[in-house]
């Protein structure tokens, strides 16, 4: 009953994306045969720098508000596109993995012929940038 009810109201998430939920439905086995998986992904904090940093990057003059003024977390993750192109993409997100966008502020692409250990030594490179606070710089 609770789940159903929390289904109509639309809770608990206040955006539109949720981009958390959207990155486990793809890390799911049933979704490895599919174009598009998640082999990884992670949910880290934004340091005060890097969330400044943010602010300033996307800050609308006219209303005065930046598009990722909610931002308290970054999830990142790599995505698979048919066993052989790997990309980290970047989304700036609130605890609960929402977002007014579903496009990502930041894409690493690995190319086509490199292979997964790339991929995972760069999401441990960002992760670990991420967590020292010198990631968007």
């Amino acid at each position: 009953m609770k789940k159903r009810l929390r289904k109509k109201l639309g809770l608990p998430w206040k955006q539109q994306h949720n981009v958390l939920l959207n990155s486990i439905r793809l890390s799911r086995k049933k979704h490895k045969n599919s174009s598009w998986n998640v082999l990884k992904y992670s949910l880290l904090p934004i340091g005060d720098h890097d969330y400044k940093s943010l602010i300033s990057e996307y800050w609308d003059e006219e209303n005065q508000i930046s598009d990722y003024s909610f931002a308290s977390h970054w999830l990142i993750a790599v995505y698979c596109f048919d066993y052989n192109s790997f990309r980290i993409l970047t989304f700036p997100c609130s605890s609960d993995g929402n977002s007014p966008t579903i496009s990502p502020v930041r894409i690493a692409d690995f190319g086509r012929l490199s292979s997964n250990e790339g991929a995972y030594a760069g999401f441990d490179e960002a992760s670990q940038q991420i967590l020292n606070d010198i990631y968007w710089v």
